[in-house]
């Protein structure tokens, strides 16, 4: 399920520009398929960053999700014609800086399973060596 969709762009921005950005055959209106290519390349990197953390896919996808896939949506479009400004491109940094903070767990997402729930990364640690096995003697150690 895609993180965006069409009304989420045209809220975030025109009709006008949609149409400049996708309309290679000149009809007058929206590619809705190349939308959609679009939507589907900003919501693979979205999963390549939350991936980690969180179990694919986020449905329902959490308002952040939603708001970030629209502005690397916007982005890919801009970029696909190459006609990025400087406050497409800040609002690209700015989604990828928060996909960067929650893939380190620094933004969390509401709803939304984490890989491993409860008992993540308490596992028993188990090695099959023994002090026989070192190769220099705690004694020699402790003199550096």
């Amino acid at each position: 399920m895609p993180y965006c969709d069409l009304n989420d762009l045209l809220n975030a921005s025109s009709e006008r520009d949609l149409i400049q950005l996708t309309d290679d055959d000149r009809s007058g209106a929206i590619d809705e398929t190349v939308i959609s290519e679009m939507i589907e390349k900003a919501d693979a990197l979205i999963d390549g960053y939350v991936g980690s953390r969180y179990s694919l896919p986020l449905d329902p996808a959490p308002e952040l999700i939603n708001s970030i896939s629209v502005d690397i949506t916007i982005f890919n479009l801009y970029k696909r014609r190459s006609r990025l400004n400087k406050e497409i491109i800040e609002s690209f940094k700015i989604a990828e800086r928060q996909l960067e903070r929650i893939q380190a767990g620094r933004i969390t997402l509401p709803g939304a399973a984490e890989i491993g729930g409860d008992n993540y990364g308490t596992g028993e640690v188990r090695v099959n060596k023994t002090p026989d096995d070192r190769i220099f003697p705690r004694s020699e150690l402790d003199k550096w």
